[in-house]
């Protein structure tokens, strides 16, 4: 698990957050209700993440700029605008539809493969 300093678009202020993905300053995070993030080079104050928790800690995701296009070849019969809103967080997905989506990819991926 790593540790990283992100920011909103529209603030000045850097939020701790941690993340399984590998990210770098300048990457785009999600956070999980959609908003997105951008990693700075600031570092993470370790003792701060102990005296918090460490399990207290809000998970991004590292932002994956082709997945509206995908979603839209694979055609999961979700309105498009509807998917444009989960993208911009003005609206957030049921919890169990992002990993429906994640699945589906990955076997539209695994079925080209082997074709």
């Amino acid at each position: 698990m790593n540790y990283i300093k992100a920011k909103f678009s529209s603030g000045s202020r850097s939020y701790t957050y941690r993340t399984e993905d590998s990210v770098k300053a300048g990457d785009t995070v999600v956070n999980a209700k959609g908003a997105k993030l951008i990693v700075t080079d600031e570092s993470v104050d370790m003792a701060w993440v102990e005296t918090y928790g460490a399990d207290k800690v809000a998970v991004v995701k590292k932002y994956e700029e082709y997945r509206i296009v995908d979603i839209r070849v694979v055609k999961t019969r979700i309105p498009v605008r509807t998917l444009e809103d989960w993208e911009a967080a003005r609206r957030t997905p049921p919890e169990y539809i992002p990993r429906l989506i994640d699945y589906q990819l990955k076997y539209e991926k695994l079925m080209q493969e082997k074709n």
